[in-house]
């Protein structure tokens, strides 16, 4: 009787949740299961029967850019899968080489793992800033109520108008420096966590239309779409117009950057089965690969001296996180940049 991985194999490797391709002595594929499909991008297994398998820069229809030196001998190599199909993916490779000297890949996805050690170093980072941030803003908080509170009262008691006009604007000062304190504690744990009821769609429109009037003025196009289904669940409010604020204003500087006449912004909402999906996007610049990874960083701007101070993305990661949610970034098909947020609905306790 034949061992049962033996008489097995055919199914587990058409149903593994590794890339498997087998290559003859002239590097051509022999064989492929679906999921190595999938991960090039063909539509189906027999589309890759037949095709070049290269390395490196080699003229290839499915390759893998290391050197064969590099997999041979060496366990699983990270590497990146690319295809005639259009296909890009992050993988593990290993090789075992199998007769009339051909091999044996096992390709494993590695984009989930990406976004995991992403999401782990970006957690270490808010946790480290939020000790710094919260510390610096309850340190200056004090003394910005207690000149506040006097402002306030040369006001109730001040007749002349010169000395009570300079109060004045020592108390509006001295309030938007307090409303900068609220938003770097909005970057930590520090900021509130009071849910209220409310819905999403309500929440966006009102952002959208307080920006509406200066997006028209600069030639940009609001494409809204808003899905009815979503319920009203708790959220903070404050937070969310916050977060989706921080989305659309990044989105209009990056269009107002477009030589482009003709400029897009989407805002768009999708109820799913326990979350709600919102996504903003633009048609503009796009943002290049070598930053993709540092964006949600605090501090980190591509901006001139002066036009900010890179806490937009940080803080609006900061809500999302406090919502117990997920934001990401992704290429918009056709070129420009897409935000995406998905927020849990919340089940209230009976």
């Amino acid at each position: 009787m034949a061992h049962w991985a033996t008489a097995y194999a055919a199914q587990l490797a058409e149903h593994s949740e590794d890339g498997i391709i087998v290559l003859d002595g002239s590097r051509r594929i022999q064989q492929a299961n679906a999921r190595a499909a999938e991960m090039a991008g063909a539509r189906e297994t027999g589309d890759l029967l037949g095709l070049q398998f290269g390395w490196e820069s080699e003229a290839a229809s499915v390759r893998l850019d290391r050197p064969f030196a590099v997999l041979e001998g060496n366990g699983s190599v990270p590497c990146t899968l690319s295809s005639e199909f259009g296909a890009e993916l992050p993988v593990e490779v290993k090789s075992f080489p199998v007769e009339a000297g051909g091999l044996l890949l096992l390709i494993a996805d590695r984009s989930r793992r990406i976004e995991l050690e992403r999401a782990a170093i970006q957690a270490e980072k808010m946790a480290a800033m939020d000790n710094i941030v919260a510390g610096i803003a309850h340190e200056l908080n004090n003394p910005m109520t207690a000149i506040l509170g006097y402002a306030e009262l040369l006001l109730a008691t001040e007749t002349d108008p010169k000395r009570k006009q300079r109060a004045s604007l020592i108390a509006e000062e001295a309030d938007r420096c307090g409303k900068i304190i609220t938003s770097m504690l909005t970057f930590t744990r520090s900021y509130g966590n009071t849910l209220e009821r409310g819905n999403v769609n309500a929440i966006l429109e009102e952002v959208v239309e307080l920006q509406s009037y200066q997006l028209r003025v600069d030639g940009i196009r609001i494409h809204s779409f808003y899905d009815q289904e979503i319920p009203d669940f708790p959220l903070v409010p404050a937070g969310l117009r916050r977060l989706f604020l921080n989305l659309v204003h990044n989105a209009h500087q990056a269009l107002r950057a477009s030589a482009s006449e003709i400029r897009n912004l989407w805002v768009l909402t999708e109820s799913r089965t326990e979350s709600v999906l919102v996504q903003i996007a633009d048609d503009g610049p796009g943002v290049p690969q070598e930053i993709r990874d540092r964006i949600f960083d605090p501090f980190f701007t591509t901006r001139s001296l002066g036009e900010g101070m890179g806490l937009g993305l940080s803080v609006a990661y900061g809500i999302v996180r406090e919502h117990g949610g997920r934001l990401w970034f992704e290429p918009r098909v056709g070129g420009g940049a897409a935000f995406c947020v998905e927020l849990p609905i919340r089940v209230e306790s009976p």
